[in-house]
């Protein structure tokens, strides 16, 4: 059990463009493609079972290399987090034929209203203009709905339903999806609701009708978990497109729901971690999930220069749980020869949106600054250029 992670035998994750992986952190090849087969075949197939077999041998796949990473930084990685939570299907990993899946994390697409900085065309629609401007064309030109081409898909999900008790709905941004909800409706109707734990990963900007409200209290759980990596002007900033006001006003009409449980997802990077103490104050009494972004590199708060990790390590080390970032933050950096700097992304992005990083979180620019990170030979603004990523 020390090495072994249960997903591989009770989960499957939709990708936003229609892959199945075995969890939202693998950073492997794909499990199947959903647009070209179906969800039990590829459960059973090939890659699935030598995933399967590397952690009953003992192995670490590379494909799961973060949540090794996070455990190294004494955090509670998803697969710890996930093992305990599923403990009661321990049995599921010896059966010879594993059984239909019960824990679904499902993305139908890349529709979203935001541009955070962290992400891009991969996970958001609206970051195509801007990528066109960047980088001189569009990164990942899928589809923003690949379920519309795809209707089938949601035939095979209403087949496992009597089988599922947990889904996430992730995105892009859930609330623009609606089909999903003739999804739950389907489940209400016959009757698997009452055995279903729901949970939602939203950016916040949107309120769906009291309809929808009313349909989550049908299901065993619901769960709704807000995507806010700072207050204010620097939300506003890392999460381009959205209004504090109006996050913060939906934030606290969900919490009125009292059969909702409600969490916050704080993304940390260079941006936002040495802000985290505001942070925490503002949403005391919520509980607060510190994501530790990886990717991309040039804002990953290990890749920070030291002067400027002591500096954080300073600001946060009497938060609660401040440990595990902190520890994370000083393992090695890990830039190479194809990554592309803090400054030359910011920066660019900047101009292009109208914005200003150096304004916006002024007193951790003066430490960048100080730190030496412009010295550094990948924080050369030349670099880019269309075809340099």
């Amino acid at each position: 059990m020390d090495k072994i992670c249960i997903l591989p035998w009770i989960h499957t994750e939709f990708t936003t463009e229609g892959t199945a992986k075995p969890c939202c952190l693998y950073r492997g090849d794909p499990m199947g493609n959903l647009k070209e087969e179906s969800l039990l075949d590829i459960w059973h197939g090939e890659k699935y079972n030598d995933l399967r077999q590397q952690f009953l041998d003992g192995k670490q796949p590379k494909g799961c290399a973060m949540c090794w990473q996070n455990e190294d930084a004494g955090y509670k990685s998803k697969r710890l987090q996930d093992n305990e939570k599923f403990i009661s299907h321990w049995q599921k990993t010896q059966e010879n034929v594993p059984s239909p899946p019960v824990y679904l994390d499902l993305k139908f697409g890349t529709l979203c209203n935001l541009k955070c900085r962290s992400c891009g065309s991969v996970n958001s629609s609206s970051w195509k203009t801007d990528e066109k401007l960047i980088y001189g064309r569009v990164l990942d030109n899928k589809d923003a709905l690949w379920v519309k081409k795809n209707p089938d898909i949601w035939d095979e999900l209403d087949k496992i339903m009597h089988t599922v008790e947990h889904m996430d709905f992730t995105g892009g941004e859930p609330f623009m999806i609606e089909q999903h909800f003739d999804l739950l409706r389907h489940a209400v109707e016959s009757g698997y609701a009452k055995n279903i734990s729901i949970h939602y990963n939203t950016n916040g900007t949107i309120r769906p009708p009291k309809e929808i409200f009313d349909l989550w209290k049908e299901f065993k759980h619901c769960e709704v978990m807000f995507s806010i990596d700072g207050t204010f002007k620097k939300f506003e900033y890392i999460r381009s497109g959205a209004v504090w006001d109006e996050v913060w006003a939906n934030f606290n009409h969900f919490k009125s729901h009292e059969f909702l449980s409600i969490q916050i997802c704080h993304t940390v990077s260079i941006f936002n971690a040495y802000y985290l103490e505001e942070f925490v104050n503002q949403f005391e009494g919520t509980n607060i999930y510190f994501n530790l972004l990886h990717f991309p590199r040039q804002y990953c708060i290990r890749n920070m220069p030291d002067y400027c990790k002591e500096k954080v390590r300073e600001k946060i080390i009497n938060i609660p749980n401040a440990d595990a970032i902190v520890n994370f933050m000083m393992q090695e950096a890990e830039f190479d020869h194809l990554d592309l700097g803090f400054f030359p992304v910011t920066e660019k992005l900047d101009k292009v949106r109208e914005e200003d990083y150096s304004k916006t979180f002024a007193e951790f620019y003066e430490i960048l600054i100080d730190g030496g990170i412009r010295n550094r030979p990948w924080e050369n603004p030349d670099l880019i250029r269309a075809g340099s990523i």
